[in-house]
């Protein structure tokens, strides 16, 4: 994460710059950057596992299916660079993590998912996802704040 300032006379004029280039307009001083990791909880494994073997109760197809699956993991990074085939590839597999998902790549995801027809639930801790949430047929704001950004978007656009 980066930080920088700038002295601002009028801030009700100040807009969200959408690019690296628009930051300049604002006269920014870089101050410095920080990078933070936040690493998996121990309970995220099982709850993969547990999400892995629901399904039908049909447990002897289960029991196959489940040697055949196999857990993919994406890193978010390549999201920007992935042709409509390789999303389709990603796409009809059975278990797929999604690493290091920015608002904006749960967004991208989120895009793509529905592209196919797919329906799409989506859960976010903060007003930074309510685009995703917005986007998605289902849309579960985990805190308050996030609560409130996706009341204020939320049901406009799909009924």
């Amino acid at each position: 994460m980066a930080f920088a300032m700038a002295e601002l006379q009028d801030i009700s004029s100040v807009e969200s710059p959408s690019s690296w280039e628009e930051f300049g307009r604002y006269g920014l001083c870089f101050l410095g950057m920080i990078a933070m990791y936040d690493p998996p909880r121990d309970t995220v494994f099982k709850a993969l596992s547990t999400m892995k073997t629901a399904g039908t109760g049909d447990l002897q197809n289960m029991e196959v299916e489940k040697e055949r699956d196999q857990l993919s993991v994406i890193h978010c990074e390549k999201l920007n660079t992935l042709s409509d085939q390789e999303w389709d590839d990603i796409l009809k597999q059975k278990a797929v993590v999604f690493a290091r998902a920015t608002p904006s790549h749960k967004l991208i995801i989120v895009k793509e998912c529905r592209r196919r027809g797919e329906v799409v639930a989506v859960t976010g801790d903060g007003v930074l996802d309510a685009p995703a949430l917005k986007e998605a047929d289902v849309g579960i704001a985990m805190e308050a704040v996030g609560k409130h950004a996706f009341l204020r978007y939320s049901f406009s656009q799909r009924t």
